[in-house]
């Protein structure tokens, strides 16, 4: 019963109960509840005690197409999505990284959020054809291909980016399922920010979609691809969402 095993481990040293501050704190059901959005600290004190995980990384960047021609580009992967129940946490200050979203300018990857020894990988770039080209990037979720393969995904965090051929360019990876041609993968529902299911994680569109960002902003998602343009034209793709993460345990 995970209710009584954190109230085992909440009252320790001294009968000193396990509590925190950090972030947006609330109260969602039995819960007490962190939220961190940029980087923050969790700070605990008195437990030690064990604490619920959701990380969500950053989504990556879409590809680029740059002009007329075989440049059609691939949507970003989802950033990596984590969760650990019952994780052991120690009196003292946890410095909390959010990941930011990918930039479009360079399809980068998402950054990662991590707390601890949890990592959650950033969501991988979506792949171009153009000037020389580039298959998705690796990373929480893979980035779908423009026209070429699509990318991998972190065991336990997402899958892989679908593959491009001209003119449609593969989807993102997301956490729930692979990506397609030019169909993005899903995201994963979790529900310990608010107590009822949030998706987080899903890729990005593959080209000719367009400049979709990564919404909502905290959700990592990623951006989609571009598909090309008749002439000399640079055409971006979509920034990915940046991350989140959320601790949440029973207080004593």
């Amino acid at each position: 019963m995970p209710g009584l095993l954190h109230r085992r481990t909440l009252i320790a040293a001294g009968g000193k109960p396990f509590a925190a501050t950090g972030g947006s704190v609330s109260t969602v059901g039995q819960y007490t509840t962190h939220i961190f959005t940029n980087g923050q600290q969790f700070v605990a004190e008195g437990g030690p005690g064990t604490v619920d995980v959701l990380l969500i990384a950053g989504g990556g960047a879409g590809g680029t197409a740059w002009h007329g021609g075989s440049n059609t580009s691939g949507g970003a992967g989802g950033g990596g999505h984590l969760v650990s129940t019952s994780f052991n946490v120690d009196p003292g200050t946890y410095p909390i990284a959010v990941g930011s979203g990918g930039n479009k300018v360079n399809a980068t990857n998402g950054g990662a959020t991590v707390f601890s020894t949890l990592t959650a990988v950033g969501g991988g770039g979506g792949g171009y054809a153009a000037q020389g080209g580039r298959g998705g990037a690796n990373g929480g979720s893979g980035g779908g291909g423009g026209d070429t393969p699509g990318s991998s995904g972190t065991a336990g965090q997402g899958n892989s980016g679908g593959p491009g051929t001209d003119p449609q360019g593969g989807g993102g990876g997301g956490s729930g399922t692979a990506g397609g041609r030019p169909g993005a993968g899903s995201g994963s529902s979790n529900n310990y920010a608010t107590g009822s299911g949030t998706t987080y994680s899903a890729g990005g569109v593959g080209a000719p979609s367009g400049t979709s960002d990564g919404s909502p902003s905290t959700s990592g998602k990623g951006g989609s691809g571009y598909g090309a343009a008749s002439g000399n034209h640079i055409r971006h793709g979509g920034n990915g969402a940046g991350g989140t993460a959320v601790i949440r345990y029973i207080p004593a």
